[in-house]
């Protein structure tokens, strides 16, 4: 029985995660998100991500904190890069916050690499979306160190 690109993704996820990201304060998302996150890889290799925004993410009143959605976007991004075999860090993340992303709703989360270069740097590109707009969106190069 052949093993499609899916499971392979989330194999080298989850042997990564073990290995490596063992003390990281994300290496459990759902304990610091909720235990409705759903996140997967798609045939692309891209990760894909629904979780419902809580009051503990509160910044202003009825919105997420931008520091939060800065965290999740860059360890989804990590996580990215482990479904691909890869332990990076983060050398450079830039993020445009373009709507405010309301509490006690829903989100989508979007991951995918880029460019890769000489093997070493990684070029990603994540974006948060609500009710079907973008809300934040982060071009970011990783450093391989694995």
């Amino acid at each position: 029985m052949a093993i499609n690109k899916i499971d392979t993704y989330r194999e080298k996820w989850s042997l990564l995660k073990k290995e490596y990201h063992r003390n990281c304060i994300f290496k459990d998302l759902h304990s610091f998100i909720g235990k409705d996150l759903k996140v997967d890889f798609d045939e692309d290799g891209d990760l894909v991500g629904y979780f419902f925004c809580h009051e503990w993410f509160q910044g202003y009143d009825g919105m997420v904190h931008g520091g939060v959605l800065a965290a999740l976007l860059d360890a989804a991004m990590v996580q990215c890069l482990m479904g691909h075999g890869v332990v990076a860090y983060t050398a450079r993340m830039n993020i445009r916050y373009i709507n405010p992303v309301k509490l006690g709703q829903h989100v989508k989360i979007f991951c995918s690499i880029k460019q890769v270069h000489f093997n070493k740097l990684y070029k990603l590109y994540a974006e948060i979306t609500q009710d079907g707009k973008d809300n934040a969106v982060a071009h970011a190069s990783f450093y391989k160190i694995n």
